[in-house]
């Protein structure tokens, strides 16, 4: 389904979903994706392009500059530092 189904435009959806959540549909996607993508990080020995393509991510670069816009860090790093603490 989309909004065509419903007879509303996609940008009066997106405008309702920012009023409600207060951030933009894509960026709540986002959010969303990021969170899942920190499982899989952590979780497995997943490659980042491996993570970027399970999320929808359209090539490891995009999920590379989404994920540390998001969480400050690469997502190699954050993957790094996880192992890395797990020795400790």
């Amino acid at each position: 389904m989309c909004g065509k189904d419903f007879h509303v435009s996609e940008s009066y959806i997106s405008r309702i979903i920012k009023e409600r959540i207060g951030i933009t549909f894509k960026n709540y996607l986002n959010n969303l994706k990021i969170e899942e993508a920190k499982k899989l990080l952590v979780a497995s020995s997943c490659q980042i392009n491996q993570v970027a393509e399970t999320l929808g991510f359209q090539n490891a670069n995009s999920f590379i500059r989404v994920f540390k816009k998001s969480e400050g860090i690469t997502p190699g790093h954050y993957q790094k530092n996880y192992q890395e603490s797990q020795l400790h």
